[in-house]
């Protein structure tokens, strides 16, 4: 069983998937993954005190199969706990769900119960279950991944578990983000005699710093739900190249400055300097609906798969400036462009995660969704100081001001990778460390604009969005279940 679920989990088609979940105990998982049903995976383990014969809740009437009988004192539900092999020390006096004082493999557990935890242990002795309650409603059924219980082979909590009390649990999280980016291919913009070249991904940002917040919640059924919003704060950066520079831009002869008369060409070849910015701002909306697919490697390892809607939002703007200390010249004359890319879509994926201590799991996960991208691009040749806009001064488009706004809608492609690791803090809150890759195809990118013509108002408007886009970094966070 353990192995066709590892091979579907790799027809999936996504490598290895990440991230908010546990490992859960093995499970034999009917055709409909409504309901699970425990099997027997070693000595001591509750699974082996009854018989797996049908999907959906365990026959626990006086007719199933006991190798030890048990007294009836202490329960979870109608579920007797063998004394023979549980310390007593393990239960609250009612044998709730590890009440106030019990501990499990070292940790303590939490005064509400077991509900509000994440992970303790790996194997037999410490897997995942349940919900926000195990005491009643809804035998039977397996929590999903995220929405675990502690579970141990000597607690009170061991064969089927029961949920109830709105059979569900939130996980919220908030972590720190330190990106970086790809840029376009290189677009020469000014060079001097002295053999020095201003290109436009000089202008590197370098590192970005942001921030995201997590929200999920599972549910005993196996199924729930997560949003997550991240950003990346504005970044900017400039460059400059000066010893009376030249610009690189062909055709700037045709484009004119009333006030100084005198062609952009001029105003650009007689600067003291040329001056490149450039500034980006990145975020990102998604929810996603959530399906628990099971376990393999024995129960140490689990995966869920995802599908819902993305919005990413990426915008660039590029400004090429001349200052000039030439006499009738503009102090500062600007050739602005900047685009808005606004992307909305659906996407699936899956996520894996896998027990490798009692307190460190590895986890990955991949996504990947086609988006409808809608780009707004705008470009200005002008006098900073004035305002005043540079001329079209040839061509049908003559005497028409050097300032247009284009729109079109492309289709885009976006997947994202995490791979990275948590570490148990405790019962219920964890911290996560790992590293994240996100390509979008399809997108417009700020010198991508400029035209080859500029005196013609077509080309000046035709949106270029064959870029493509990679963002990669480190992450760190802290989640809370509850």
């Amino acid at each position: 069983m353990y192995s066709k679920l590892s091979k579907g989990l790799l027809a999936i088609a996504l490598g290895g998937l990440t991230a908010v979940s546990f490992a859960q105990e093995d499970w034999d998982q009917p055709s409909t993954l409504g309901s699970y049903r425990p099997v027997a995976s070693g000595v001591n383990t509750w699974s082996n005190y009854y018989q797996d014969t049908a999907p959906g809740p365990i026959n626990r009437d006086a007719s199933s199969p006991v190798q030890n009988p048990v007294p009836q004192n202490s329960r979870i539900g109608n579920v007797a706990k063998p004394s023979s092999t549980a310390s007593s020390s393990m239960y609250s006096q009612d044998c709730g769900p590890c009440g106030p004082g019990s501990t499990l493999n070292g940790y303590g557990a939490s005064s509400s119960g077991c509900g509000n935890g994440y992970q303790n242990g790996c194997g037999p002795s410490g897997y995942f279950l349940g919900g926000s309650d195990c005491n009643s409603g809804d035998s039977g059924k397996r929590s999903q991944f995220g929405s675990r219980l502690f579970k141990s082979q000597d607690s009170c909590i061991d064969g089927e578990v029961q949920c109830g009390n709105g059979n569900s649990n939130f996980v919220a999280g908030v972590s720190a983000l330190v990106f970086r980016r790809d840029y376009e291919d290189d677009r020469g913009m000014s060079y001097n005699s002295a053999g020095q070249y201003l290109f436009s991904t000089d202008a590197d940002v370098d590192s970005m710093g942001g921030f995201e917040a997590y929200l999920g919640k599972r549910g005993c059924s196996g199924n729930g739900w997560e949003a997550s919003f991240w950003s990346l704060n504005p970044s900017r950066s400039d460059v400059s190249i000066g010893s009376n520079p030249y610009t690189s831009l062909g055709g700037l002869t045709d484009i004119y400055h009333v006030p100084s008369s005198s062609s952009v060409l001029n105003i650009y070849n007689n600067a003291d300097t040329h001056r490149l910015y450039r500034t980006n701002d990145i975020s990102n909306l998604q929810f996603n609906v959530l399906r628990n697919g099971g376990t393999f490697s024995g129960g140490r390892s689990s995966y869920e798969l995802l599908g819902g809607f993305r919005w990413f939002q990426f915008d660039e703007d590029m400004r090429y400036a001349a200052f000039s200390s030439y006499s009738g010249h503009p102090v500062q004359f600007n050739y602005d462009t900047n685009v808005q890319n606004t992307m909305l879509g659906g996407q699936f994926g899956g996520r894996m995660e896998r027990c490798l201590t009692g307190r460190l799991r590895f986890a990955t996960s991949m996504t990947l969704g086609l988006f409808s991208n809608s780009i707004c691009q705008s470009q200005r040749m002008y006098d900073a100081d004035t305002g005043t806009d540079a001329l079209i001064n040839a061509g049908p488009f003559n005497g028409r001001p050097y300032n247009y706004t284009s729109r079109k809608t492309d289709i885009s492609m976006l997947g994202e990778m995490n791979v990275g690791g948590y570490f148990m803090l405790s019962q219920s809150v964890r911290v996560s460390l790992g590293y994240r890759a996100l390509g979008v195809s399809g997108i417009a990118f700020s010198p991508n604009q400029i035209p080859y013509n500029f005196t013609d108002g077509a080309d000046i408007q035709r949106i270029d969005s064959n870029g493509s886009l990679l963002l990669h970094g480190a992450y760190f966070g802290l989640q809370k279940c509850f």
